[in-house]
């Protein structure tokens, strides 16, 4: 599994944002979020057996994966990953920033001045 494919499992429902960011500060990234087991989730503060039960079923999400990963590679669609260097800085601060920033063409956003709607 490459990290684009596990961050798009991250974002499946049931796994939202704020959990998606606590598994990986837990685990450093999301390959190793889905290299873990049922008991490594649960030690997690905030994650509830619902959750880990979420987590063993998106394992099995990979043909769903396949398929955005197929339609990205089609309309030759890149992405941006939260907390890498070339992440929109002003967008980081926001509570709500995506784990993936997708774009069609190379971004000049030093410049820039964001806004959110």
């Amino acid at each position: 599994m490459t990290e684009l494919e596990a961050y798009l499992l991250l974002s499946l429902p049931g796994i939202g944002w704020q959990r998606s960011i606590k598994l990986l500060l837990h685990f450093g990234s999301a390959q190793n979020v889905f290299l873990a087991n049922h008991h490594d989730w649960k030690i997690i503060p905030g994650l509830g057996e619902q959750v880990c039960n979420s987590l063993k079923s998106l394992k099995k999400a990979q043909p769903q994966v396949e398929k955005k990963w197929e339609l990205l590679d089609r309309y030759q669609i890149n992405y941006l990953r939260h907390g890498t260097q070339e992440y929109p800085k002003p967008l980081s601060f926001c509570i709500n920033a995506p784990l993936l920033f997708f774009i069609m063409e190379p971004l000049d956003l030093k410049n820039e001045k964001l806004s959110a709607l």
